[in-house]
């Protein structure tokens, strides 16, 4: 499993050069599927908040089919399957993962991955310094005056994606011990130039200065309790800054309206919410690559096939560049509502799980935020990154201690 996570961090780099890597996630979901139904057979059970995620999850699935049959808009079963496994893709994992309490990480293998995490780290912060001052053809621009580092990954985002990743593996391994690498992970975010890098740094920051007045020894447990109203407020606070760190950009949505991509998914997916109450369009109808490919005549029926980004000719390239309207444009407000308990069960497993160590509790915590945060401006729980989120929150940090 080790061999996995180094060669997940790195598949976009290897998907430039070895097109089938793109298929992998796809490969692993379908994998988990199949252990999942191998542990079902023998009656394992699951805890109780890993089965009402499941539950509420199943019924978004069943939502979506029903849209398909009553509204009938994506004609393609190819399309509706693939979309179910896309959706999918997050919860299998994870669920996969808490099947299989007795596989926890070895300390060994935590070991070899964590040094691995601080040599990658280390090699991208001295490259990104490289770069804002030498033209080594590792950014995609500037951005104000600094350029956009991107590393050797397809786009700044999958860079962030890793980095992050890498970020809750040093922090639970130590915040404390292993601050260094972490700067020089959040200096690296910086140069990504990524709304929701910064929103991150934000709140580990945040967890990093409550742990040291704690003095870093408090229980994760005792931590909650005595912390609750100033976690109430850091969220309150966090929500304060992503809003100016943002601001422009809403300025921007604002005044682009229907004009422009992801404002038109936000718009229409409302649009769709109310005119298809309670159910949505349906699998692979609306604000998804699959949607696009087996192209979802909703886009004519709203009138935004001629948006920049979501033209067929273009290749509609921002089609799937927001999350949450792909949520409740699909499946309705029934749906959503499902789909937001099936996150909340999952988060208090988190908490649940990690309840023993303060720092595994605050990095995944951190990660699973960090994936929420991120839905608003790209497809974070569908795309291909999601597979090692999952199994960075359900395996990875799951070591076994003592």
């Amino acid at each position: 499993m080790k061999f996995l996570f180094f060669f997940l961090i790195l598949s976009n780099i290897f998907e430039k050069y070895i097109s089938l890597i793109g298929y992998l996630d796809e490969i692993i979901t379908i994998c988990a599927l199949l252990l999942i139904i191998v542990k079902i057979n023998v009656k394992q059970k699951l805890s109780k908040n890993i089965f009402d995620a499941a539950i509420c999850f199943f019924i978004v699935i069943c939502v979506g089919v029903l849209s398909n049959i009553i509204f009938d808009i994506q004609k393609s079963k190819i399309a509706i399957m693939k979309d179910i496994l896309a959706i999918s893709k997050f919860f299998i994992i994870y669920i996969c993962c808490c099947l299989y309490p007795n596989k926890r990480l070895s300390r060994n293998q935590n070991e070899l991955i964590c040094k691995f995490s601080k040599v990658y780290i280390i090699t991208l912060f001295i490259f990104g310094i490289i770069n804002q001052f030498f033209d080594i053809g590792m950014d995609s621009g500037y951005r104000s005056v600094v350029k956009v580092f991107m590393f050797l990954y397809s786009h700044s985002t999958y860079m962030v994606g890793a980095v992050v990743v890498i970020c809750t593996i040093l922090i639970a391994d130590g915040m404390e011990k292993n601050i260094n690498f972490i700067i020089c992970a959040i200096i690296v975010l910086m140069l990504s130039m990524r709304s929701k890098a910064y929103i991150y740094i934000v709140l580990i920051s945040f967890f990093f200065l409550l742990m040291r007045r704690n003095k870093m020894k408090i229980s994760a447990h005792s931590f909650l309790k005595r912390n609750k109203q100033k976690i109430f407020l850091m969220a309150v606070f966090v929500m304060f800054i992503s809003y100016f760190v943002v601001k422009d950009k809403l300025n921007d949505y604002i005044r682009w309206g229907l004009s422009a991509a992801r404002t038109a998914l936000y718009i229409v997916g409302f649009k769709i919410m109310i005119d298809y109450f309670p159910l949505g369009t349906g699998l692979g109808t609306f604000a998804s690559w699959i949607s696009g490919e087996y192209y979802s005549n909703v886009y004519v029926l709203y009138n935004i096939q001629n948006v920049s980004g979501l033209r067929r000719d273009e290749g509609m390239p921002y089609i799937s560049d927001t999350y949450w309207p792909y949520i409740f444009g699909q499946f309705g407000i029934i749906g959503m509502f499902f789909y937001a308990m099936a996150l909340i069960y999952v988060f208090k497993d988190i908490l649940k799980k990690y309840s023993e160590n303060i720092n595994v509790l605050v990095s995944a915590v951190s990660l699973y935020v960090y994936i929420l945060m991120a839905c608003f401006v790209e497809a974070t729980l569908t795309n291909a990154q999601i597979v090692l989120m999952a199994l960075t929150l359900g395996y990875y940090l799951d070591v076994k201690r003592g």
